[in-house]
């Protein structure tokens, strides 16, 4: 059994190796393009970023945008990408020609930035225009490489000033009901409670960390209870047995 079991670690760690690409691919080339994509909603969350709070939504099953076919909004062409300056930013993904090799990995995700909420649901599939801003590597040894942190959460670069263009109706009925009801109970968390407590809450109970304020973390940090924060398996245990 220990043969067997050593085995088996190995032959995964072999796919693994074999199957996922771990050199990040390099969007800098398309730094400020605009690209036309369409992709499932699979996570929606508020973070704090500055002064002012923007909204993440996470898309997968990313392809490029040609028609407006799939939605019954017409017909056309969209241009594959071009420049904010309004050049044309070099080939496209779905061009053969192009450098990076074709379109973004289907199995990868796009983080799309918002300065308001959008009005989706997840499970959602959405066609939309944004700007492509890739992920900064480590320009330094020992320095955190943002890009390769992406790469690893299967996240292959970010989109602003983000326009919805079209959104259907959710796939997954029951995915799009949990995600109301946790904005309903976030909803009740801002009315009963102060903007300082508010985002603690909303942290502790449904995992909701981008509100945290940085002098709030450290404090939880430095006192060694950094881990209430964060929903584990601990917490879902508790619950478990509570319910049950």
């Amino acid at each position: 059994p220990l043969f067997a079991a050593l085995a088996g670690i190995a032959a995964a760690v072999w796919l693994t190796v074999l199957f996922i690409p771990w050199s990040p691919r390099d969007y800098e080339p398309l730094r400020g393009s605009r690209l036309f994509v369409d992709g499932t909603v699979c996570g929606l969350e508020s973070k704090r970023e500055g002064d002012g709070i923007v909204w993440r939504m996470m898309l997968s099953d990313v392809s490029r945008a040609d028609n407006f076919n799939d939605f019954g909004i017409g017909t056309g062409e969209y241009p594959g990408s071009s420049r904010d300056d309004g050049s044309a930013g070099g080939p496209t993904f779905g061009d053969p020609e192009h450098p990076l090799g074709g379109p973004p990995d289907r199995n990868g995700r796009v983080l799309c930035i918002l300065d308001q909420e959008p009005r989706v649901d997840v499970s959602a599939r959405v066609r939309l225009s944004g700007t492509l801003y890739p992920f900064q590597r480590a320009m330094n040894d020992g320095e955190f490489d943002l890009r390769l942190y992406y790469h690893i959460l299967r996240i292959e670069y970010s989109l602003r000033d983000v326009e919805i263009l079209a959104a259907s109706a959710p796939a997954d009925s029951m995915a799009a009901s949990l995600y109301r009801v946790k904005k309903s109970i976030s909803t009740v968390i801002d009315r009963c409670f102060s903007t300082r407590n508010s985002p603690v809450l909303k942290a502790m109970l449904l995992g909701e960390k981008g509100l945290l304020e940085e002098e709030t973390k450290e404090l939880y940090q430095g006192a060694g209870m950094i881990h209430i924060l964060s929903i584990s398996g601990v917490h879902l245990s508790l619950l478990g047995m509570g319910l049950f």
